[in-house]
């Protein structure tokens, strides 16, 4: 391969400019930071930066294989780290349980209702026009349901932070609720991209045990070793790290960082020794690091701080590279598809909410702050996308589907703060 280190470099400068400018830009108008950044990859993508100047994008971003790879090292590095960072939100959310039957309410009705109407509606949904190069019609209708229901954790919680209200009661039931929400997604997006024949991501012994075996028999393995692979991250492998615990201590006196590190590259290595993607295992392994007690809460803010100046933003920016909306933008069905996801997944978490008691102004609250997808839909479009599953027409629609319904629940809780309609200690 021709290694161009000029290439690589200025294709990295572009994507860590575009993406902080973007961030910042967005944080001024009370939005969260991903939507800037993903702007800002598309700014660099064929959309405006290609469709003005299409020689001199492709020389930087995609005609040098050395840069595609590197790129897509970091890429796939900062989905890792996001999907890690996620996984070490959920300490202080499990932890409280007072809010908890309102929470798995919300979870339950703002998930299976969604996915069901989904599934009822798909004779009249013309999904093969948005099929990946997989032809995985199984693979493709996992990842359509999934997008209807997905709530944002790392996004919701972002908001929160803005707006002074994280440790109030309504905050404590979102992210409770969009805890149980982000580990179903997860687990269906796994069996999603095993059902899309990406067989290679499996073990050896793992493809014979599923040679002649029926989709649901493997379906219903692969969900088992999913649970409990994540299980075992919240139980036994602590263990397992404190019987190692003399060998890795100098990291954590030396570098609390890298330690953090070796338990995310450590966990998605034995991921894969069991035929789990490594997005479930990164999620994993941020609920194993919240079970060692030795991390301290500024030992991930300084992770969250090394990850968010360059891996994460770079990651959203390439999601926003790979955008092109003057080719791939089907207007009229993102009209429908945000529509219909946002009508149901409101209306689902709103009669979760008032089966648990909660008053109809605070339900809809609920309803519209459950209803950002962010960083978990932006995950499953891109997922998705990398396994062959969609193609970039669909592509288009999930990564703008999370962009707006994310940017709407900012908007309306602040508004909601503001006018008096919504009081965070009332629920």
């Amino acid at each position: 391969m021709d290694f161009n280190l000029g290439l690589v470099l200025s294709a990295i400068l572009l994507l860590i400019l575009a993406s902080h400018v973007g961030g910042h830009l967005a944080r001024k108008l009370r939005q969260p930071s991903v939507i800037g950044e993903i702007l800002g990859g598309l700014c660099l993508g064929p959309t405006l930066f290609g469709f003005f100047a299409p020689e001199s994008q492709a020389a930087i971003f995609t005609a040098n294989p050395s840069v595609a790879t590197c790129l897509s090292l970091l890429y796939n590095f900062g989905l890792l780290l996001l999907m890690f960072l996620s996984g070490l939100e959920i300490e202080r959310i499990g932890e409280d349980r007072a809010q908890l039957k309102s929470a798995s309410i919300m979870a339950v009705t703002g998930t299976l209702i969604p996915m069901g109407i989904a599934l009822l509606a798909l004779p009249w949904i013309p999904l093969d026009a948005y099929m990946g190069p997989a032809q995985s019609r199984t693979a493709l209708v996992l990842v359509f349901a999934t997008a209807m229901a997905v709530t944002s954790l790392p996004v919701i919680s972002k908001i929160f932070l803005d707006l002074g209200v994280m440790n109030t009661r309504f905050a404590k039931v979102v992210l409770s609720s969009s805890l149980l929400d982000d580990f179903l997604h997860y687990v269906l997006l796994a069996v999603a991209l095993n059902a899309a024949g990406d067989a290679g991501s499996r073990p050896d012994w793992l493809n014979r045990f599923f040679e002649g075996k029926s989709l649901v028999t493997v379906t219903v393995v692969e969900c088992g070793i999913h649970f409990a692979f994540v299980v075992s991250c919240m139980t036994w492998l602590q263990h397992f790290y404190r019987l190692f615990k003399p060998v890795l201590g100098f990291l954590k006196q030396t570098s609390p960082v890298a330690l953090l590190l070796v338990i995310l590259v450590s966990v998605s290595l034995f991921g894969l020794a069991f035929g789990v993607p490594p997005v479930l295992s990164a999620f994993a392994a941020g609920l194993l690091a919240t079970r060692i007690t030795e991390f301290s809460a500024e030992d991930r803010r300084n992770l969250a701080a090394f990850s968010s100046s360059f891996f994460i933003p770079i990651f959203f920016a390439m999601v926003g590279l790979k955008l092109n909306l003057i080719r791939d933008f089907d207007p009229i069905f993102f009209v429908v598809f945000l529509l219909a996801a946002t009508g149901i997944k409101m209306l689902s978490v709103w009669v979760g909410a008032r089966l648990s008691g909660v008053r109809n102004k605070t339900a809809v609250d609920l309803a519209v702050t459950m209803n950002a997808r962010g960083g978990p839909g932006i995950v499953l479009a891109s997922a998705a996308l990398e396994g062959g599953i969609v193609n970039a027409k669909l592509y288009v629609s999930l990564v703008l589907l999370a962009l707006v319904t994310s940017g709407l629940a900012g908007a309306w809780l602040e508004s909601s703060l503001q006018k008096g309609r919504l009081n965070p200690n009332e629920i």
